[in-house]
């Protein structure tokens, strides 16, 4: 049987149109795929981004100051708002120093002392030197007053007790720095345990050749 003219082109419009249906249909199912892929790519992208960032707490209060392009240099600085002192103390002395100890603090020209708290003291000593072969640990001071950045300050402590270690003293002296050199000053001083306690001769802060015996005199 012949179908009419128009029924065939009826016919052939709904094919083309279910035809389209089906094309849309699958377009709409790779846009959704293509949106969920999206979704989780940008899920797993914020994920690292998590894992790489980074808190560090700054161990002081203190104002951020954004730091240079340069390579060496750090990318931002803490600068303390208050005035901080940093010291050292030998093995010897290390047990002595407590945090929150008062201590003073005065220039070495004498022209100003101020008094501070100790607020932190190192666990771990500080790299050696060539003038001292026992180790030295870092501490820091808060001031109750302000002082000068970079001035040269000697840190004292309250009715301290001055000690050495036995092996700085030879023939009743000690090496003491003066300048560049080291010179031979008589110390006088009692037995107190493995130490020396100094009754005369030193002050606080003076540098002495710790190992005397292995010290040759220069002419």
């Amino acid at each position: 049987m012949i179908k009419p003219k128009r029924i065939e082109e009826k016919e052939g419009i709904n094919t083309q149109i279910e035809s389209n249906n089906e094309a849309w249909k699958a377009a709409q199912r790779s846009v959704t795929a293509a949106t969920l892929a999206r979704d989780q790519a940008q899920a797993s992208l914020a994920s690292q981004k998590d894992k790489q960032t980074a808190t560090v707490t700054a161990k002081t209060d203190g104002l951020v100051i954004m730091g240079t392009k340069s390579e060496t240099s750090p990318l931002l600085s803490v600068v303390s708002r208050e005035t901080l002192v940093n010291g050292k103390t030998s093995e010897y002395d290390y047990d002595k120093l407590k945090v929150n100890d008062v201590v003073s603090v005065e220039t070495v020209d004498l022209s100003k002392k101020v008094t501070g708290k100790i607020s932190y003291i190192s666990p771990v000593p500080d790299k050696a030197t060539s003038e001292t072969s026992s180790s030295q640990y870092n501490f820091k001071v808060v001031l109750d007053e302000p002082l000068q950045n970079g001035y040269t300050v000697q840190i004292h402590r309250p009715n301290e007790t001055l000690y050495i270690p036995k092996t700085s003293m030879k023939n009743g002296q000690v090496y003491l720095k003066s300048g560049k050199k080291f010179n031979r000053v008589a110390v006088e001083t009692k037995e107190s345990g493995s130490r020396l306690q100094v009754i005369s001769g030193l002050n606080s802060g003076d540098k002495i050749i710790e190992e005397a015996a292995a010290y040759v005199d220069m002419p």
